[in-house]
């Protein structure tokens, strides 16, 4: 199977070189979707895969809701400190540093579409200090 996906691959290559039309890429890129659906078996997901999952998604969808560890923590039925570790464990960054980055980033990403204090509130800030501080602290520049 190998044999015949590198060439499509190569076809790939050449085609974006050429210019091709982005049909006949994406047909070459099914193809090689298809190869792989039909002739690697599927990796089952693990329950820590998909707790992975659940947090971030859970995160993202209630950003601007979350004041503490203890609101996602709670949500997911364990006890902040423990939580805590396993975060940690899981991503391999501090819960508070996740946090802070992604709402930095929201807000970074979000700029001139909204007013600044109508940003920091959506990111789930209470002040503007709280920003500029974060901000500061995770070497975000604009």
């Amino acid at each position: 199977t190998n044999k015949e996906i590198y060439p499509l691959f190569q076809e790939i290559e050449t085609r974006i070189k050429e210019n091709a039309n982005e049909f006949l890429l994406a047909a070459l890129v099914d193809h090689i979707l298809a190869l792989i659906a039909t002739n690697y078996p599927a990796v089952p997901y693990s329950k820590m895969d998909t707790l992975m999952v659940d947090i971030v998604k859970y995160i993202n969808d209630n950003l601007a809701n979350i004041s503490s560890i203890t609101d996602v923590s709670g949500h997911f039925g364990y006890n902040p400190s423990y939580f805590s570790r396993l975060f940690k464990k899981l991503f391999e960054i501090p819960f508070s540093t996740y946090i802070n980055r992604l709402r930095c980033d929201f807000i970074e990403e979000h700029r001139g579409t909204a007013s600044v204090s109508d940003l920091l509130y959506q990111a789930g800030y209470g002040t503007s200090s709280t920003y500029y501080r974060n901000k500061a602290k995770n070497h975000r520049t604009s």
